[in-house]
């Protein structure tokens, strides 16, 4: 039985509040890839970006069931 993928999780650290925007690190749960952020934008894009590669991979892996 294949384990159900899991939605990702982040660990947000906020360092700094400057230019009235947050900097600090997110770390991808995941895999435990930590990134640095300059400001709230950068930090959602960062999020945005791996919800994507999460949902990509869960689409290949559609695919391949269906095709078996």
């Amino acid at each position: 039985m294949k384990k159900k993928s899991q939605k990702p999780s982040f660990l947000i650290q906020i360092l700094d509040n400057q230019n009235m925007t947050w900097q600090g690190t997110i770390t991808n749960l995941e895999d435990n890839a930590k990134m640095p952020f300059r400001s709230m934008l950068e930090l959602v894009k960062l999020m945005d970006s791996a919800i994507s590669v999460h949902i990509v991979s869960e689409d290949d892996e559609a695919a391949k069931n269906v095709d078996q």
